[in-house]
C-alpha cells in the first residue's frame, strides 16, 4: 500500500497562515508582538470584521451607480427644458463622464481597495463570502442604477431627485465610514503601535521605517501604477470597459 507525504503541503499552508497572522516576519520588518493581539485585523471579531465589510462594498456600490443613474432621467430632462434636440437630454451624462477625473479621485476608494482591506482581515479560506459581496458593488452597481432611477424618476415625476437620492445615500455612507470603518492596513496600525511604545517608555527618539518612501516616489508609483494595469492587464482593462459603458 503506497502512503502519500503531504507533510510538506501542510507545512507551507501553515507558513502561510502565521505570515498572514504576523507570526512570521522579516528581521527588517515590523510584525505584531503577539500573533493574538486583538489590533491585528485577522484577530478582530467576526462582528467588526463584517462591518467593515459592509460599509467598503456599499463604497464600491454607490461609486458606479453615480455614472449610470442619471442616463434615465434624459427624457424628463428634454420635457422639464423644452428640448427638441435629440442629443441635448444626454449633456449632463456627458459632462459627468468629462468630470471622471475628480469622481474617480473621490470615489475610488471602494472600487479599488476593497478586496486589501478584506486580505488584511481574513485568512485566505475565510475570504470567500466576503469578496464576494465586496464583487457586487463594481458588477451590479450599473445594472442597479437603471432600475432604481426608472423607479425615482416614475415616483417623482422628475429628474432631479435622481441625484438626490445619491447625495444622501453617498452622505449616509460616509457618516457611517466616520463611525465605525476601522484602518486595516498592517504596516499603518504597526507603526501607530510603535508610536505608542516609544512614547510610554519615555523614549523621544523618532520612529522611522526601513520601507519609508520618499513622497516623489510614492506619488510616481500612485500615478504609473494605475495606468500599467489599464494598458497592460488585459482584466483590468476589460473590467474598466465594461464600468465605462
Amino acid at each position: 500500500m503506497t502512503t502519500v507525504d503531504n507533510g510538506p503541503e501542510i507545512q507551507r499552508l501553515e507558513e502561510g497562515n502565521r505570515k498572514e497572522r504576523g507570526e512570521d516576519f522579516q528581521d527588517d520588518q515590523m510584525a505584531w508582538d503577539n500573533p493574538q493581539n486583538l489590533r491585528n485585523p485577522v484577530n478582530w471579531s467576526n462582528k467588526r470584521k463584517w462591518t467593515n465589510v459592509v460599509l467598503i462594498s456599499l463604497q464600491a456600490t454607490l461609486s458606479p451607480m453615480s455614472s449610470s443613474i442619471l442616463a434615465v432621467g434624459a427624457q424628463s430632462i428634454a420635457a422639464d427644458f423644452a428640448l427638441t434636440n435629440i442629443y441635448l437630454p444626454a449633456l449632463p451624462v456627458g459632462t459627468y463622464v468629462l468630470g471622471l477625473g475628480l469622481a474617480g479621485a473621490c470615489g475610488s476608494a471602494g472600487p479599488t481597495l476593497g478586496a486589501a482591506s478584506i486580505g488584511d482581515m481574513f485568512l485566505r479560506r475565510e475570504r470567500g463570502k466576503a469578496q464576494s459581496l465586496y464583487a457586487l458593488g463594481p458588477t451590479a452597481g450599473p445594472i442597479l442604477a437603471p432600475l432604481i432611477g426608472a423607479f425615482v424618476a416614475d415616483r417623482t415625476h422628475g429628474w432631479r431627485w435622481l441625484m438626490w437620492v445619491m447625495v444622501i445615500a453617498s452622505a449616509v455612507t460616509v457618516l457611517l465610514c466616520l463611525l465605525l470603518l476601522k484602518e486595516t492596513y498592517g504596516p499603518f496600525l504597526l507603526q501607530k503601535e510603535a508610536k505608542k511604545s516609544l512614547q510610554s517608555s519615555g523614549d523621544s527618539g523618532d520612529l522611522t521605517l526601513r520601507t519609508k518612501l520618499s513622497v516623489r516616489s510614492l506619488l510616481g508609483c500612485a500615478t504609473l501604477r494605475p495606468l500599467q494595469l489599464l494598458f497592460l492587464s488585459p482584466l483590468c482593462t476589460i473590467m474598466s470597459l465594461y464600468m465605462a459603458l
